[in-house]
């Protein structure tokens, strides 16, 4: 009758066993690679900084001074191989129909949207409906 192995007699078992340090290593390189690949991440579709599928940006149109949400559905409707930054600009006003917008920035005040840039191309240092700047709390 053979005698059944005591856990106390147990030199570590599998936590030291070679082998399986090394499947684990492996296991934890093919990971890094997976989510490092630089093919891969060629493969997925490029979106502007800020759009999220579910969520939208905020643009201004310039022609009738209103804000409007523009979503990647919205950005893939567009024709052509632009990239998808110049594509949202190509998203016409949904009030006017007009296309030339441009980013939406909120008022940290009175929470309204307007052109961080003014007709002469320099950046406003004051919201244009409070006064207040934008920037600070």
């Amino acid at each position: 009758m053979t005698a059944l192995p005591n856990p106390s007699d147990d030199d570590g078992g599998w936590r030291h066993n070679p082998k399986v340090a090394v499947v684990a290593i492996a296991i934890a390189l093919l990971a890094v690679l997976a989510f490092s690949c630089r093919s891969c991440r060629r493969a997925r579709p490029k979106l502007p900084e800020g759009f999220v599928e579910a969520k939208a940006v905020m643009r201004y149109c310039l022609n009738c001074k209103e804000a409007f949400p523009v979503t990647a559905d919205d950005v893939r409707k567009i024709p052509g191989d632009a990239p998808d930054a110049v594509k949202a600009r190509q998203v016409p006003c949904p009030k006017c129909g007009k296309t030339g917008t441009t980013e939406a920035l909120q008022c940290r005040h009175c929470k309204r949207y307007f052109s961080p840039v003014a007709a002469d191309g320099q950046p406003l240092a004051a919201c244009p409906h409070c006064g207040h700047d934008p920037y600070k709390p």
